[in-house]
């Protein structure tokens, strides 16, 4: 027991001190349920922390017992043990994986595959001092047409960064992502489920980040070259303000359950 106790708290005592203080993103979700919300845990994020801790500590744990029974020379013993605890292992990272899945519109792999494409992106030459008004505009066009939004942008920390997910189903995503070594937040949208139903939101986003920044967007081809401006982004410019009808339609249009 006392072996058992002690390599309880060498497993667990680690992951303990990395995650128990708490979360370092602004928001965070697994599966689609929050864990992390305004950068503190929810109910759902502190179980998940508290799994993790327990995890790590079981595993010490049976290393514990293993050291007991090796120590004692009951070799057999310790052998069945290790073979249970390699099993037990196993069973559970591959019990983790599946449990922890993100089925939400924001992994837009959910559906199998191992890598996928934007069907168009742009850049947005803005540097950290501007990333949170950037943030906002985003923020406040998920809202109004009822994207399901994710944000972690930290222009303060050490490694800034920027990052962001707005979703519809039955799964286009906006993601947008920056650095502050590379001078410029990527926003790129991809639609597995295929169709042009992204080409109207999209634009829309665009005017309303060009209104802003009328002259730091760039358009790059697939090999990464600057290109002119390709004929989607013209949609959205008289779209930047949309009434309230006009708004209802999008957010219909975006809803589509197929490829048009």
């Amino acid at each position: 027991m006392s072996a058992a106790a002690a390599g309880l708290c060498v497993g667990a005592i680690i992951p303990a001190i990395l995650v128990l203080p708490g979360s370092g993103a602004d928001q965070a979700s697994v599966g689609g349920v929050p864990t992390v919300i305004n950068g503190s845990y929810t109910w759902a994020g502190w179980t998940q922390a508290l799994g993790f801790v327990a995890g790590f500590g079981l595993l010490g744990c049976i290393g514990g017992i293993v050291f007991f029974f090796a120590v004692t020379r009951r070799q057999s013993a310790a052998r069945a043990v290790i073979i249970a605890a390699a099993l037990c292992v196993v069973s559970a990272g591959f019990a983790v994986a599946e449990a922890s899945k993100d089925r939400s519109c924001h992994n837009p792999l959910r559906n199998g595959g191992d890598s996928i494409a934007p069907v168009a992106s742009f850049d947005l030459k803005v540097g950290p001092h501007q990333w949170r008004r950037a943030e906002r505009i985003i923020h406040d066009f998920g809202a109004e047409f009822r994207w399901d939004t994710h944000s972690d942008v930290r222009p303060d920390d050490d490694f800034r960064w920027f990052q962001m997910s707005l979703c519809r189903e039955p799964g286009t995503e906006i993601a947008v992502q920056g650095y502050a070594e590379f001078g410029s937040v990527k926003v790129a949208v991809m639609q597995p489920q295929g169709g042009d139903s992204w080409r109207e939101p999209f634009s829309v986003l665009l005017a309303r980040v060009e209104a802003e920044w009328p002259k730091s967007v760039e358009f790059q081809g697939p090999s990464g070259q600057t290109i002119s401006r390709p004929a989607w982004a013209s949609q959205g410019r008289e779209e930047a303000k949309f009434p309230f009808e006009r708004a209802s339609s999008l957010i219909s249009a975006t809803s589509a359950t197929g490829p048009r």
